[in-house]
């Protein structure tokens, strides 16, 4: 008797199993999943967690403030780079004033050059005069020596000036050159200030959208490095189903199709949905084990992954927890 209710259970079950692999399900796809996006955080440089403001299982509003990490070294480099450039700012000022008295310098050299060279034309014409009248003994040679003396001296006062002239360039040149450094210097501190204003967002971690804390990993005080991972975090924009589709019902799915989604756990509340893809592969040629890995004696019935976009407009979607199984109706 006990052998007869065994056989017969087993007939049932390999007819259940042939019913259900081979001919039912042509538009239901039972085996199907909710999915929310995952968000994992990784850190972006070392750093010491200062605060964590989020634990497992939380609901967080976009633009909280997660975790954040301390970031002194980066404001010490931005709090020196102002400085810096508010002193260099200073010393512009100072050389711009130092430059407008040596321009005021060369314009006051030029006029000495101008009248000194007059007067040495003066003298010069008052020279041949009083040689010609010394020539014929109308005046003595005390007369011509002092004309030359005062000459000798207008050329000492012009090479002087024609000196003080070129100094005062050579230091404009100098000045000039001190100035576009400074320009430089100033520029290039600036953006490494930008730069480092931005990369504080390292430190303060946000999320631009809503999301859900599905693990944390770390806690105030520990030492982290570049490339740890801190949390991962699950959207609560972004929803699909993965369905399993059998080969032999191909046919009746396509591309940006409209489809009805019901997750099981909630069988009253129904989800309009469009097919996005279609696996490439199957889930036996994908697998590292599977069946693609096996000889081809038998033939087998292949599944493939179809990925369903879902349409939440009442935003009910996201109090549902990534996993779930689901159905679909093609």
């Amino acid at each position: 008797m006990i052998k007869k209710i065994t056989f017969f259970f087993c007939i049932l079950l390999t007819s259940w199993f042939v019913y259900d692999e081979f001919f039912s399900g042509s538009s239901v796809l039972k085996i199907a999943h909710f999915k929310k996006k995952l968000i994992p955080i990784y850190s972006l440089d070392n750093a010491l967690v200062l605060n964590v403001n989020i634990d497992t299982h939380d609901s967080v509003p976009e633009n909280t403030l997660l975790l954040k990490l301390d970031s002194s070294k980066v404001s010490e480099e931005i709090s020196s780079l102002i400085s810096e450039t508010l002193s260099l700012e200073k010393s512009i000022q100072f050389k711009q004033h130092i430059l407008e008295v040596e321009k005021g310098k060369i314009r006051t050299y030029e006029n000495e050059t101008n009248l000194i060279s007059l007067e040495m034309t003066d003298l010069t014409k008052k020279l041949d005069n009083l040689q010609n009248l010394y020539s014929n003994n109308f005046v003595d040679e005390q007369a011509v020596l002092a004309i030359e003396s005062k000459i000798r001296d207008q050329k000492i006062d012009l090479q002087q000036s024609i000196r003080g002239k070129q100094e005062s360039l050579q230091r404009i040149a100098d000045l000039n050159e001190g100035l576009e450094n400074a320009g430089r210097s100033i520029l290039k501190n600036s953006e490494r200030v930008k730069y480092l204003k931005n990369e504080m967002r390292k430190y303060d971690i946000r999320m631009p959208q809503a999301v859900e804390v599905k693990e944390v990993f770390v806690q105030p005080g520990q030492m982290i490095r570049e490339g740890d991972l801190l949390a991962v975090l699950l959207s609560q924009e972004n929803y699909w189903i993965e369905a399993n589709i059998k080969e032999s019902n191909l046919s009746n799915i396509k591309l940006g199709a409209s489809v009805q989604v019901e997750i099981d756990s909630y069988k009253k509340l129904t989800y309009k949905g469009i097919v996005r893809s279609i696996a490439p592969a199957t889930e036996a040629e994908v697998s590292r084990t599977g069946l693609g890995h096996l000889p081809n004696y038998r033939k087998y019935q292949q599944r493939l992954i179809v990925k369903i976009e879902l349409d939440d407009p009442d935003g009910s979607l996201s109090h549902f927890s990534s996993g779930l199984s689901a159905t679909v109706y093609l």
